[in-house]
């Protein structure tokens, strides 16, 4: 049996069950002090950006912070306030549906179902069903079709309940609305029904409710408020918006840079989108690294019609001279993004980036998500030694476009949201002045024709104090390595792989890649893109 307290006045009762009773009761708490006689004392883990939040991540997350258990009871902290739980632990012991995968009280309203079937018939997708749905809910004053879940017993090895408890936790990063609206919601989109808890839970349930609330210090109380809940679903769209038609008056100077090679149908897809969403006071340098007739026609006329620097070498020197080249001509200016030309960038995808080097000064280099980069992959983590098959479970859903996968990023938080990570994939870095100047270039002594060179950069960054990040709310596509040949690209990988051994040794990119392997907040959002691809689909 769990809960989250994050302060007085959720707080339960000390538990009066016998030691021995079968059931231990587990309370997540950032103070011990909260945590009464009887409950166990975890730490919280992560920290959302409200309270709710982070209550939630702890309701929907037993399977991970409770894996030695067979079988959870969550408790929300509404149902506490002082009151004891002796009902529950007897009703857990008479019922013999604590057994079942999944099941909690309420059971799911009437009206989701068809809510959510009108919705889509209507033309509404992706996500905002959830939107539409929570923001009707309330406006109509219905919490009936909302519910309140205080009770969920769940089996913590059971796949149904795994994927219902992503769900679940994705609904809430996706709307902002309630526990109780989005585990309706995550039955929803998921199809997986919950089971109505027995006779027992329900009389223990009322039974507690029938308890009155201990006050205990300051208490939360606050009537429900269907204005206010409602501003709470839509905010994040609203913020998302607002960004993008903000340019900082005096911010920081700014320069992308995209360093060409051939491929002359992705370089014209990758220019069309950074013309089309690189603020006016962007510097754009487009470095023609040697491309063939084609391509370098192409870069000539972007230059030409976008007022943009071209930069042409005869001849092909590989990615990082072509980086390093534009990174000279931009020196006066204080961001800095290195973006490949086979990638396609979204609206507001440069400003988010340069949001957090303001936000955080401690950043040298950040990154965002994409389809095909590493360990900034989203759904699924990308392995260059895996055949291309393994890349193409990334490809977002026909219906959904760079500017979709953005917006959903962008509701999951109120803020600009990073992660730091020892390394940083080197398709799109945006670097401050202060990095750049510290650490340098793009090594070409050791990396010579490219692949290695960002690896080897984050490195000496970190060595010399300089912090990477990846910015969790923006997404950048990358059609991945269409400048070289097959062959060619397995023989540079070789090269660079030998290269970072003899600097780095084998056991300092082993230990990054671990890091960013169990980094909780990259999975997180990996759990996120996937359910929003599942729920689009390609129709």
């Amino acid at each position: 049996m769990y809960t989250a307290v994050l302060d007085a006045g959720s707080r339960p009762a000390p538990v009066e069950t016998e030691p021995d009773s079968g059931v231990d009761h587990v309370c997540f708490s950032p103070d011990p002090q909260l945590v009464p006689h009887g409950w166990t004392s975890r730490p919280l883990p992560y920290w959302g950006t409200n309270a709710a939040q982070t209550r939630l991540y702890v309701a929907s997350h037993p399977a991970t912070l409770l894996e030695q258990y067979d079988a959870t009871v969550w408790i929300a902290p509404a149902l506490l306030g002082g009151r004891s739980t002796d009902v529950v632990v007897d009703a857990l012991q008479a019922s013999t549906s604590a057994t079942a995968e999944l099941c909690c009280l309420p059971s799911e309203p009437d009206g989701v179902d068809l809510e959510l079937e009108r919705l889509s018939r209507s033309g509404v997708s992706g996500t905002a069903p959830f939107h539409e749905l929570v923001d009707r809910a309330l406006r109509d004053g219905r919490r009936d079709l909302i519910g309140t879940s205080v009770l969920l017993v769940r089996a913590n090895r059971s796949p149904r309940a795994t994927v219902f408890d992503r769900a679940w936790w994705s609904a809430s990063l996706a709307t902002g609305a309630s526990d109780d609206a989005c585990l309706h919601l995550a039955m929803a989109v998921t199809g997986i029904r919950t089971d109505v808890l027995g006779t027992a839970f329900q009389q223990a349930h009322r039974s507690m409710l029938d308890q009155p609330p201990v006050k205990i210090g300051r208490a939360k109380g606050a009537a429900f408020d269907p204005s206010v809940e409602r501003e709470r679903v839509h905010a994040a769209v609203v913020r998302h918006e607002a960004v993008l038609q903000q340019t900082p008056p005096g911010g920081p100077s700014l320069a992308v840079i995209v360093p060409v090679h051939d491929a002359p149908d992705f370089t014209v897809r990758c220019l069309e989108s950074v013309v089309a969403t690189v603020p006016d006071h962007a510097d754009l340098f487009i470095v023609d690294d040697g491309s063939a007739g084609e391509t370098a026609g192409i870069c000539a006329r972007f230059a030409s019609d976008h007022d943009a620097t071209l930069l042409r070498s005869e001849n092909a020197s590989g990615f990082g001279a072509a980086a390093n080249r534009g990174l000279d001509a931009a020196a006066g200016h204080e961001h800095v993004v290195v973006l490949n030309s086979d990638t396609v960038v979204p609206r507001g995808w440069v400003e988010r980036l340069q949001a957090h080097l303001r936000r955080e000064p401690a950043i040298g280099a950040i990154g965002p998500l994409s389809n095909d980069a590493r360990h900034q992959s989203v759904p699924h983590v990308t392995d260059s030694t895996i055949d291309w098959s393994h890349h193409e479970r990334n490809e977002p859903p026909s219906s959904v476009d760079v500017d979709a996968v953005n917006r959903f990023l962008a509701a999951r938080e109120p803020e600009p949201v990073s992660v730091r990570v020892p390394v940083l994939n080197g398709f799109c870095m945006a670097f401050t002045r202060g990095a750049l100047d510290l650490v340098g270039g793009f090594d070409l002594d050791l990396f010579e024709r490219g692949y290695g060179e960002e690896v080897d950069w984050c490195f000496r960054a970190v060595d010399a104090g300089v912090e990477l990040a990846v910015a969790l709310d923006t997404y950048v596509y990358h059609a991945k390595s269409r400048s070289y040949t097959g062959g060619s690209i397995a023989d540079l990988k070789s090269i660079a792989a030998t290269n970072l051994r003899a600097r780095w040794g084998d056991a300092r990119p082993k230990r990054a890649l671990r890091a960013l392997a169990r980094n909780e907040a990259l999975r997180s959002v990996r759990a996120d893109i996937e359910l929003l691809f599942t729920m689009v689909g390609d129709d």
